[in-house]
């Protein structure tokens, strides 16, 4: 299997030393892969990113799948289901979306049954290991002003 990465300020260097290719953008990016996975903040640069354009750039040589674990906003939600309905992508697996926790009722991702469309929760902070992760940081954050006195 060959792995593409994006990222504005990586190396190639440090991409190829983890067996990477580098692309040079993410419209190279999205042109030569049919599997991507969307891990980024949410900035003016990323918003909307993903829209119908760049996923239909993908190559359709086989199921072409879009994982967005990334920031609700990044991908165009009405874009992915246009892409979904119309087949230029194949399946749409996420845990984040434009309007959270309200999404099933205002994501077009979830009207007139789109298919393809892979959703869980937004739930990573609320796993025991994040809470007690959150609870020692505070821990240690309130420690560290008590030593300051």
């Amino acid at each position: 299997m060959d792995v593409s990465v994006y990222s504005p300020g990586a190396d190639a260097a440090a991409a190829a030393a983890v067996g990477a290719e580098l692309a040079a953008s993410p419209a190279a990016l999205f042109a030569s892969c049919t599997h991507v996975a969307l891990q980024c903040a949410l900035t003016d640069e990323t918003r909307g990113l993903v829209d119908l354009e760049l996923i239909r750039s993908m190559p359709g040589t086989g199921p072409r799948v879009l994982v967005n674990v990334a920031r609700g906003g990044v991908a165009v939600e009405a874009d992915v289901a246009a892409a979904l309905a119309n087949g230029d992508l194949d399946a749409y697996a996420t845990d984040v979306f434009d309007d959270e926790p309200g999404c099933r009722d205002s994501s077009p991702l979830f009207r007139g049954g789109a298919p393809g469309v892979f959703a869980t929760p937004h739930v990573g902070a609320a796993t025991r290991e994040a809470q007690d992760g959150v609870a020692r940081l505070v821990a240690d954050r309130v420690m560290d002003a008590l030593d300051a006195i």
